[in-house]
């Protein structure tokens, strides 16, 4: 899926028509309704086999989903480069 600036609120719709290489979301604006999407993502089986990683500042805004999603990784923005270089090395061996 192409990178999306200002997606126009159906972007996540497009990630089970895809097989993504990883998901980022941005928590540090909105954490409940990027949370959300991913728990819906996560509860459909769309995010089987992908990676995710959610960058905030505040850790408890990934509330619960370490449960529903198997390869999570929660991030700083200041490690996020880092995050995503390792978690698509993951990827790798999923």
């Amino acid at each position: 899926m192409p990178w999306v600036e200002e997606p126009k609120g159906d972007a996540h719709r497009q990630v089970a028509g895809i097989e993504p290489d990883l998901l980022l979301v941005d928590l540090t604006r909105l954490p409940e309704q990027g949370a959300d999407m991913v728990s819906v993502l996560a509860g459909e089986g769309t995010l089987d086999g992908v990676p995710v990683v959610l960058v905030t500042s505040n850790a408890a805004d990934a509330g619960g989903l370490s449960d529903k999603v198997p390869h999570l990784t929660v991030t700083t923005p200041k490690k996020m480069i880092s995050a995503v270089e390792a978690a698509l090395a993951q990827r790798q061996k999923i």
